[in-house]
This record gives structure tokens, C-alpha cells and sequence, in this order.
């Protein structure tokens, strides 16, 4: 039986030290409709991307996963960083404050909202997913580093997709698909 490869899109990628770039096609934010056609006002500009920025992002970049899920996992990023799950510190009891504040940052509105939204997707996606989601796109760790053995990368990388269309569905990334019958 023949070995099936997958086509996937040509990516040009330039390194910069320890930075894998590419470049992709954007909206233009400049862009109106009143100055449509006109020269140096373009619909779509070419924008540079760390791809090593995320695992979602390089995903994203080799076409693994489509543009409302980037929106979800860079969404639930935001929301993880927000709530605190990224760069939590302890407290230094030996610093000294020295601007008569405390030691503590106040947990602001800004941080609950992020957590109630989290703690909704948990109940959307349960325990088990929610981890993954966690893992991949709030703790950019690499499907690589979850599973040893390509079958369970690729099964990996199918429950994220699943995961992500969740999430995309929920928070309005994309219109929920009806079943024909």
C-alpha cells in the first residue's frame, strides 16, 4: 500500500537569530470602502509572524487549524494570562515597599471576568479538554511534548481542533454547524 502524503501550503519562512518569521495576508485596518481601488490603499497588506510564537500560531501558519479557531486559542491565551495563569509570583516578604502601597496587586473586575469566562469553557469542554486547551494554548506547551508517539500527536491534535470549534462556537467565532435529517 502506497504512503499518502499531505499537501500542505508552501510556507517561505526567514530566520532572524532564534526567530522563525513568515509573512501572510491581513485586512488592511487602513483599508475604506470610499478609497477602494485607489493605489496605496490595498484591501489585504502582507503582515511578518513569529511562528514560534505559539504552538496555536505555527499551527494556524501551516493550515492545521483555520482562522476562528486562532481566534479562539488566542482568545482563551488572553483570558488565561488575564486571570493570572501565566507569571503568577509569589509574594517577596524581604522587599520593602517603598511607594506606600502593599505588597499584593488587588484582583481587579478585569481578572474575575476573565475567570468566569475560563471557568464557562471548563463547563463546556470538561476537565480532560479543558487541560488540553490549558496546555497548548495558555501554557504554549507543544502537542510534541505531549505525546510520544505520532498517532497520539496526531489524535492530540484532532481533540484540540474539536476543543477549539467548541470554544469557537461559543464565544461567536463561528456560527454553529446544524446537522442535515
Amino acid at each position: 500500500m502506497a504512503k499518502r502524503r499531505k499537501k500542505g501550503r508552501a510556507i517561505k519562512t526567514y530566520t532572524l537569530g532564534r526567530v522563525e518569521v513568515t509573512t501572510y495576508e491581513i485586512d488592511n485596518p487602513d483599508w475604506d470602502a470610499s478609497r477602494d481601488g485607489l493605489p496605496g490603499f490595498p484591501r489585504r497588506i502582507s503582515a511578518a509572524l513569529n511562528m514560534r510564537e505559539s504552538p496555536a500560531m505555527w499551527m494556524y501558519v501551516h493550515g492545521q487549524i483555520d482562522h476562528a479557531h486562532m481566534q479562539a486559542a488566542s482568545e482563551f491565551r488572553r483570558l488565561h494570562e488575564m486571570a493570572g495563569g501565566a507569571g503568577i509570583q509569589a509574594i517577596d516578604t524581604t522587599k520593602e515597599p517603598v511607594d506606600g502601597r502593599s505588597h499584593y496587586e488587588p484582583i481587579t473586575d478585569a481578572m474575575m471576568l476573565a475567570a468566569r469566562k475560563l471557568r464557562q469553557a471548563h463547563a463546556v469542554l470538561g476537565p480532560e479538554r479543558y487541560r488540553l486547551v490549558e496546555a497548548v494554548c495558555g501554557d504554549c506547551v507543544w502537542i510534541k511534548d505531549l505525546a510520544d508517539t505520532r498517532r497520539g500527536r496526531s489524535a492530540m491534535a484532532d481533540l484540540l481542533r474539536d476543543c477549539l470549534d467548541v470554544l469557537a462556537e461559543d464565544w461567536g467565532y463561528r456560527t454553529r454547524r446544524r446537522v442535515a435529517g
